[in-house]
């Protein structure tokens, strides 16, 4: 919620407030109890667009087991997919941790689905890789982050079959995306100095050989690292996400009380 007028502070706070003692108070029961509230109607696309994002946003594992329970969302990995893509409002974040879930195979289905619901044809690696991940944010473990990206490779060769044939192994595809995940956190993470940070030509030697031996084109390499530089990956905005912003922007700082105003 970048710029936000500060008259909409308080209201932004208010909604966070209502988020975190509704959340609590629902979060708490196991699925089972799920089944006292199967005749919770949702009478409207913003009813139904809250009670998704609040059990999205702090367990979502136990969100998505309650949705399916009350019958919001169906009971298969397909429709639980097409449900992340498409409802706004959902924590970005959080999506991507229930994504990243490698203990349950239903999660991985989910994301298998999940990548078939975007659009890849004829797109570069980068730009496809930039849209697939603005619909979520990377968990930070690193055997989450190679299983989604494994199945982002897969994807795309499926929608790119002229562009990934010329490779001499399938693999190819899954390590340059992973390194273009790499480059996009050196390039753009504050906590990487600008003088230590990746030049082209390190990415392109980084890249050597990566094809079953033989080197990748080094146009294609040049052109993704200048794009990523030029533009961070980031997720899209959800609405947990800019609330808890203006919640940080504002701990700490005390209200004024008009008797503390100076008059002039």
């Amino acid at each position: 919620m970048y710029g936000l007028p500060l008259c909409q502070t308080e209201n932004a706070l208010n909604s966070l407030k209502n988020l975190a003692h509704v959340g609590k108070r629902y979060l708490k029961y196991s699925f089972s109890n799920a089944k006292e509230y199967q005749n919770l109607k949702f009478s409207s696309g913003a009813k139904s667009r809250k009670w998704s994002s609040i059990f999205m946003s702090k367990k979502p594992d136990r969100g998505i087991e309650f949705l399916i329970g009350w019958g919001f969302v169906e009971n298969s990995p397909t429709a639980v997919a097409k449900f992340l893509v498409t409802r706004k409002g959902l924590s970005r974040q959080m999506i991507g941790e229930y994504l990243g879930n490698l203990q349950k195979s239903f999660n991985q289905q989910v994301l298998r689905f999940f990548a078939e619901e975007v659009d890849m044809k004829n797109f570069e690696i980068d730009v496809a890789l930039r849209k697939f991940q603005a619909k979520f944010r990377l968990p930070g473990e690193a055997q989450k982050i190679e299983r989604i990206v494994e199945v982002f490779a897969n994807r795309y060769c499926q929608c790119n079959l002229d562009f990934t044939s010329k490779f001499k192994q399938k693999d190819t595809v899954f390590v340059l995306a992973f390194a273009i995940i790499m480059l996009n956190t050196d390039l753009h993470s504050p906590n990487v100095k600008a003088s230590r940070r990746m030049k082209v030509e390190d990415f392109v030697k980084n890249l050597k050989g990566i094809d079953a031996d033989s080197d990748i084109d080094t146009k294609l390499l040049t052109d993704i690292y200048h794009r990523v530089k030029q533009s961070e990956f980031r997720s899209d905005a959800d609405h947990v996400t800019q609330v808890l912003r203006v919640e940080q922007c504002l701990v700490g700082k005390k209200p004024i009380h008009n008797s503390e105003i100076k008059k002039p």
